[in-house]
């Protein structure tokens, strides 16, 4: 039952991510428009979204110049993934369970 839930979450938190990226971008090109703080991209990086962030990132060109910003997501991204590899062994019975 976890599995599904932890499967929706993450769908959801990219999705997100991906659709900031995209209004972030389209307010840029406003004068006066409400912008995304990046502290909400780095948020919800941090909650298991940095796929959609980069990917909305490079694929409405978002930020794709700005080396800090672009810096904390990759080191968020990459304490993710030392936290999966680390956690693989709890994973993989987790993932094999939802499999079946």
């Amino acid at each position: 039952m976890i599995q599904y839930f932890l499967f929706a979450w993450l769908a959801i938190v990219n999705f997100f991510g991906c659709i900031w990226c995209f209004l972030d971008k389209s307010a840029s090109f406003r004068p006066n428009a409400r912008r995304i703080p990046e502290m909400r991209f780095f948020v919800t990086a941090l909650l298991g979204g940095t796929p959609g962030v980069l990917l909305g990132m490079y694929l409405f060109r978002h930020k794709t110049k700005k080396a800090s910003f672009q810096a904390i997501l990759l080191i968020i991204g990459a304490l993710q993934v030392g936290a999966i590899f680390y956690f693989l062994p709890i994973l993989q019975n987790f993932f094999t369970d939802f499999l079946k």
